[in-house]
């Protein structure tokens, strides 16, 4: 089940990113980055579910896990199992659904078809906040499908030639083995949605990437499944 984080400033709330349910007590997973300047302040984030409400009931979350690394800041050394941090694992306080989205671990093969499913607010519109409720039905739905550009590894970098390399070729800082590269990219707002399978299973977390470049970067399910494990 796809969701929409919300920062609520005021009496009014505005999306920042997107999310999605993985079992019935409403344990849900996005993007770190999405929610990192507002975690001294998490009472400011609500959830809303555009695609079964209107207007969406407004949720406030628990924040369970939470890691964050700057791909780009540089780092010492050249060790090839590099794993970039960019994971939030949170919980919806009062949540009243019953469907959400399994999460299969297995890295998927070069040649499958990978959709990425989010929401996201191209006119950046604020909408206010009505009984603790909000209408969202501005937000465009993401649902886009997508083929990987590299498999092993994914890379991060300042250098815009460096996504037109195989990954071999570009300097070690710059590559991480838990995430792959996309040959598209998804709008922004996206960060957080689910990478979903042709099961509908989901396989990583959509964290950004470039559309005038034609790539993005996706955290592989197989590593948040450790501490995924740890919270459940």
């Amino acid at each position: 089940m796809l969701l929409s984080l919300l920062l609520v400033t005021e009496d009014k709330v505005t999306h920042i990113g997107s999310g999605f349910i993985t079992n019935k007590k409403g344990l849900f997973l996005t993007a770190a980055h999405v929610i990192m300047y507002h975690l001294h302040e998490i009472y400011r984030i609500r959830v809303g579910f555009p695609e079964f409400e209107n207007p969406c009931k407004l949720y406030k979350i628990k924040v369970h896990y939470f890691e964050y690394v700057d791909p780009k800041s540089p780092r010492i050394g050249s060790n090839k199992k590099s794993y970039h941090q960019d994971l939030a694992i949170c919980r919806i306080i009062s949540y009243n659904y019953n469907r959400f989205y399994q999460i299969k671990t297995r890295r998927p093969a070069s040649d499958e078809i990978l959709t990425i499913k989010g929401y996201y607010n191209p006119e950046k519109i604020s909408v206010p906040i009505i009984n603790d409720t909000a209408d969202l039905t501005y937000l465009e739905k993401e649902d886009t499908q997508f083929r990987i550009k590299h498999r092993l590894l994914s890379i991060f970098s300042n250098n815009s030639n460096d996504y037109e390399k195989n990954p071999e070729m570009v300097s070690n800082e710059k590559k991480f083995n838990n995430c792959l590269t996309l040959q598209n990219s998804a709008h922004p707002g996206v960060s957080g949605a689910p990478v979903i399978n042709s099961e509908d299973k989901v396989v990583g977390i959509f964290l950004g990437g470039n559309q005038s470049l034609h790539y993005c970067n996706v955290l592989c399910t197989k590593y948040i499944r450790k501490n995924y494990r740890f919270i459940t």
